[in-house]
């Protein structure tokens, strides 16, 4: 095997770890194996690789605000005891739109909603930049990703009273611990036309972030107040420890890049219960050095995460 076919052995095999992981958090046990080597020549990242499929129509800025008097903050900025609403009762600013998503889901957690999830995991070709290579990776990939029309046909049902381990945040009574609104790029809410309320939240980017400790309160970093990043000491376990993942690759460092993160909540304001819920999580995984056979490697690829809760039982 050649060198350059190295490179893109060891991109994807982080990436069968980070699915893997995906997996075993979700309580699915699973044995990573490795099989075959795609052949392909190295090409550069493009800058396509770290832009999600679709822009938003507008960015909100990503510095924390200017210290000054209250009338110098803009809206979304100004600390307040009550979230402000608009005359039809919709959130409106960043504090006011977290506030009211990090209600919701604490308090479907506390009450053991029952719901229906569906999450599966992508490499959207558009990102991959692995060209002609994509068809010969995804089979292998198959063995390791969730697919989404296997997930969809196939939803995870959690009955009502039943353990909220699983629901964001995962292995915590919170559903949400963000706090610092500078970590919002962006964040909407709309009245939709059956009356019902959309938020929508998009974080600013993050490497390697870390998920909430099981049982806390807190984060200390904003991709994991929100949403349920890798855990990094769970890819360097299957990278030292699964005999086949660890014949192939040695010495790996990598990062993990979340970027355009965005959860979309949409409840009924009449009973203030969610109607549906959808997480999004962009990771695009560098490989910064290693050894793959022997050989020096590095390289990048991207992973895209995306749970849908549904079917809310309170």
């Amino acid at each position: 095997m050649k060198k350059k076919d190295y490179i893109i052995a060891a991109i994807f095999s982080v990436i069968v770890c980070v699915a893997a992981y995906f997996m075993v958090s979700g309580g699915i046990g699973i044995n990573v194996k490795v099989e075959g080597t795609p052949v392909v020549n190295q090409t550069q990242p493009t800058q396509q690789a770290t832009q999600p499929a679709t822009q938003p129509s507008t960015q909100a800025p990503t510095e924390a605000p200017t210290q000054g008097s209250a009338e110098e903050k803009p809206d979304a900025e100004k600390p307040s005891a009550e979230a402000p609403k608009d005359e039809n009762g919709i959130p409106q600013g960043n504090e006011a739109i977290l506030k009211k998503y990090t209600q919701l889901m604490d308090d479907a957690k506390a009450k053991q909603v029952g719901y229906n999830k569906v999450e599966f995991q992508t490499i959207p070709e558009e990102k991959a930049n692995l060209g002609g290579i994509l068809d010969k990776i995804m089979p292998v990939a198959s063995m390791f990703f969730v697919d989404e029309e296997t997930a969809r046909a196939n939803p995870e049902n959690f009955p009502k009273g039943g353990d909220m381990k699983w629901f964001p945040l995962y292995e915590t009574t919170k559903g949400c611990v963000l706090t610092d609104v500078s970590k919002i790029e962006r964040a909407t809410s709309e009245k939709l036309s059956d009356g019902n309320i959309k938020l929508t939240i998009e974080l600013v980017d993050e490497m390697n972030p870390e998920p909430i400790d099981a049982g806390a309160t807190t984060c200390n970093n904003h991709i994991g107040a929100m949403f349920n990043p890798i855990r990094r000491r769970d890819v360097d376990d299957v990278l030292q420890n699964n005999f086949a993942v660890k014949v192939l690759i040695k010495d790996l460092d990598f990062d993990l890049k979340y970027y355009d993160c965005t959860a979309e909540l949409i409840y009924n304001p009449e009973t203030d219960q969610i109607v549906s819920g959808d997480l999004y999580m962009h990771i695009l995984i560098i490989v910064n050095s290693g050894k793959v056979a022997g050989s020096d490697v590095t390289g990048d690829a991207v992973l895209d995460n995306a749970m849908h809760l549904t079917d809310f039982v309170y």
